[in-house]
């Protein structure tokens, strides 16, 4: 909202003192507490909400009137969630000011979520470089924005000198193994990244390894929660992770890792390993296993599913 000085003596404070204010104390400034903004969902689409949106014109006008959502984001802590909302890489100059160096002020958003809008490399391209200065965003979802192997290139050279993001969601965007290694090259010099998903990414063996390589060479990395479900990723690339990362470093403490190529015994014979080492981290394909322990399956009573027509009949 707009509020002056003297706006607020009025409200709040003394009327008396209210009337006497002048010159600055009546100019009105925009004041905001708003601290989450969530407009996503199937039904909103922001799609061409930066198209008319021309930074070099508006830098030749005198007193030029910038977009409300620089004003907001140079305003408040808050928390963006623009997810499914259409935006495309036409939008993504808009989010770089707002972002970057926005003609406000210095950006105040603390999470912004992109998720299912179809930003592509082009998007990237434009928004990534912004990232570079940021000093506010902690959390950044890019999960299904079709950045593909270029979009994270972009992406990996952006954050390289960002020290402030700690939660990076990259799920569904066909980065394969050669977007595993532009991962990797972030990884190798990050220092702040604490969270990362890239499952569903089809990094498979090849690509685990190279980033697994990057966090071991990195001994100032902070990442502790990794998730790489569904990458079609074998025993063997699960058994080098571990052996670096889990057993041997100690660095993860939650690894979400399911919907991959871990056969069930090999499944076993890790949680085993981790178990007998006295290693803590939460594994989310280990969670059953205790439940097909020998000790357990003898105190087990198995009771076969009726059929549709014995329930029928029980019931009448």
């Amino acid at each position: 909202m707009l509020i002056s000085d003297k706006d607020h003596e009025d409200l709040y404070g003394d009327k008396a003192v209210a009337e006497k204010m002048q010159k600055d104390q009546l100019e009105k400034k925009f004041y905001c507490g708003l601290t989450y903004l969530h407009i996503g969902g199937s039904p909103a689409n922001l799609a061409g909400i930066g198209t008319s949106f021309k930074p070099k014109n508006l830098k030749l006008m005198n007193n030029p009137t910038w977009p409300n959502l620089l004003k907001l984001a140079a305003t408040c802590n808050i928390n963006l969630q623009m997810e499914q909302t259409g935006l495309t890489p036409k939008d993504m100059e808009l989010f770089a000011y707002m972002l970057g160096e926005n003609p406000i002020g210095p950006c105040k958003v603390t999470t912004l979520n992109l998720q299912q809008c179809p930003l592509t490399k082009d998007g990237l391209r434009t928004l990534a470089p912004s990232l570079t200065s940021n000093k506010s965003l902690v959390s950044l979802d890019l999960s299904s924005t079709k950045m593909g192997v270029s979009g994270m290139m972009w992406l990996s050279d952006a954050l390289k000198s960002n020290n402030t993001l700690k939660n990076l969601n990259l799920y569904r965007n066909i980065l394969d193994v050669d977007g595993a290694r532009r991962l990797a090259a972030l990884l190798k010099v990050n220092k702040s990244i604490e969270s990362l998903d890239i499952g569903h990414n089809r990094i498979r063996k090849t690509g685990l390894k190279v980033i697994t390589d990057s966090l071991v060479e990195n001994k100032d990395s902070k990442l502790s929660q990794l998730a790489i479900r569904a990458n079609f990723i074998n025993d063997a690339g699960f058994s080098y992770l571990f052996e670096k990362l889990v057993i041997g470093r100690k660095q993860l403490t939650s690894l979400f890792v399911k919907h991959n190529f871990m056969t069930d015994y090999h499944r076993a014979a890790l949680a085993n390993e981790l178990q007998n080492k006295k290693v803590v981290i939460y594994v989310d394909a280990f969670a059953a296993i205790s439940c097909t322990e020998k000790s357990r399956l003898d105190r087990s009573v198995w009771i076969s599913p009726l059929s549709a027509t014995a329930v029928d009949q029980h019931i009448i």
